[in-house]
């Protein structure tokens, strides 16, 4: 049974699932192509090898970079309205 547990683990499921296929997986698919990615994977890892109270500023920096990305994705757009439709 240790070894069904184990491997329930390895893959993210309950280990129902790999006895009779009743369980669900723990993670969903977004988190486990996430985790498949080596840098993802070891940006986790080394979290987790942080004192906890290291969290909340990793957490702040991730919020940090998303809110760049969803900015230069927006900024275009908010660019080419505020041109005057005769200049490139």
């Amino acid at each position: 049974m240790s070894h069904v547990v184990a491997l329930a683990r390895a893959f993210g499921v309950e280990p129902s699932y790999l006895v009779d296929g009743t369980g669900e997986a723990l993670f969903d698919g977004e988190i486990a192509r996430a985790f498949s990615d080596n840098t993802i994977r070891e940006i986790a890892l080394g979290r987790a090898r942080l004192p906890r109270r290291e969290e909340g500023i990793i957490l702040g920096i991730v919020r940090q970079f998303e809110a760049i990305g969803a900015n230069d994705r927006a900024e275009p757009v908010a660019r080419s309205a505020d041109r005057p439709a005769d200049r490139p």
